[in-house]
């Protein structure tokens, strides 16, 4: 970071600034998709709002805001909240070969497990209480259990917490990196062959109980992408990166259409459109900030918002669709009550982000100090 003190405007230029950029947009765009999208639409929303309720939904009526997100699926054939989770893994597939560069195997793994689960602990048990008293709906031990080790899809367990399934998917990416080491491109290669390996001798022999877990590794595929994204950034030869990454794209592409043949998401991931749109937002963002100088303060407030985005992942379909079926019979504005809902969960991840997930970070390089 760069400061110009003779500037009454003070400018600064950190390197990978664009990432907190694009996290914090992809934060958004879910928490649009879910609030919006869910509460303009949704006629049910099982495990978050009791099912004696139902007849009081959709939670709010069509306005303005339901447009954009209308011209979205009409135009591109996908979603904002699509394209949101998209993004976060593409800064994941970026993020990891910094990571593997930066630790060891061992203290990669500590790493992660220290950010991720002391959050998930804290988020699923506030997620039951919640619940429970709002709503009058009970999981029981096993779901919480399946929750907090990831394991429901194994178990067909009901998860306390929606968008637990992108975890389970990132925690897939962390064990396949903690096996291969630090990243090359020849390793990102391997992956990709080894996953259209596997998804085809799975589809082609009809291995019922393995046809989730294929659902997931495709997600592996599309989130290598950032990782080709970071060689193009490491690299001399650009050019040779640009093909790989056209290549990735519709690689990706070709797995999840082998994979949809078997199970189908019922959002749009598997739309080149998605691929298309998410990986040229990322590619646009990292153009227009990587090496400009930018405010200071704007900075600021990017990095104290990217520092939320994983509490705010964790508790925003919850707490904000629960809020929302209270506001709604105090705020009569749509757009006060989605504004609303986006601030207080800010506030609940800013709590979360200080007191349980600042804790657990400086627990984990604590450890891994000891055994560097």
């Amino acid at each position: 970071m760069v400061a110009n003190n003779n500037d009454s405007n003070i400018h600064v230029r950190k390197r990978l600034f664009y990432l907190d950029i694009i996290r914090v947009i992809a934060v958004f765009l879910v928490m649009y998709g879910h609030f919006v999208s869910v509460g303009m639409f949704a006629k049910t929303i099982p495990f978050i709002i009791n099912d004696k309720y139902n007849a009081t939904l959709p939670l709010l009526k069509e306005n303005f805001l339901f447009d954009f997100e209308i011209f979205i699926i009409e135009n591109f054939h996908t979603q904002l909240g699509v394209i949101g989770v998209s993004l976060f893994f593409l800064v994941t597939g970026y993020l990891m070969p910094v990571m593997l560069e930066k630790y060891s195997r061992i203290q990669f793994f500590i790493n992660r497990f220290f950010r991720i689960f002391p959050v998930l602990i804290v988020s699923t048990f506030f997620t039951g209480l919640l619940l429970y008293f709002t709503q009058d709906i009970t999981f029981s031990f096993f779901s919480y259990f399946t929750t907090l080790t990831l394991s429901y899809e194994i178990f067909q367990s009901i998860p306390l917490i929606p968008v637990l399934w992108t975890l389970v998917i990132e925690y897939l990416f962390y064990i396949t990196c903690f096996s291969l080491g630090k990243f090359s491109l020849k390793k990102v290669i391997f992956i990709n062959i080894a996953i259209l390996v596997i998804c085809t001798l799975v589809i082609f022999f009809k291995v019922s109980f393995l046809y989730n877990f294929v659902n997931n590794i495709k997600f592996i595929n599309f989130i290598t992408i950032g990782s080709y994204l970071y060689f193009l950034d490491k690299t001399n030869s650009a050019l040779k990166i640009k093909y790989l990454i056209c290549f990735s794209v519709l690689f990706s592409f070709f797995v999840f259409q082998l994979c949809d043949s078997i199970v189908t998401h019922i959002a749009n991931y598997s739309m080149f459109s998605n691929h298309f749109l998410s990986v040229s937002i990322f590619l646009i963002i990292r153009a227009l900030f990587d090496n400009n100088c930018i405010n200071v303060h704007f900075v600021n407030i990017i990095k104290k918002l990217a520092d939320l985005v994983y509490p705010i992942y964790l508790l925003h379909v919850q707490f904000g669709i629960v809020f929302i079926y209270f506001a709604r019979d105090y705020i009569h504005s749509k757009t006060v009550i989605i504004l609303c809902t986006y601030g207080l969960c800010v506030i609940l991840s800013y709590v979360t982000h200080k007191y349980i997930e600042n804790k657990g970070i400086s627990f984990g390089r604590k450890i891994n100090k000891r055994i560097a």
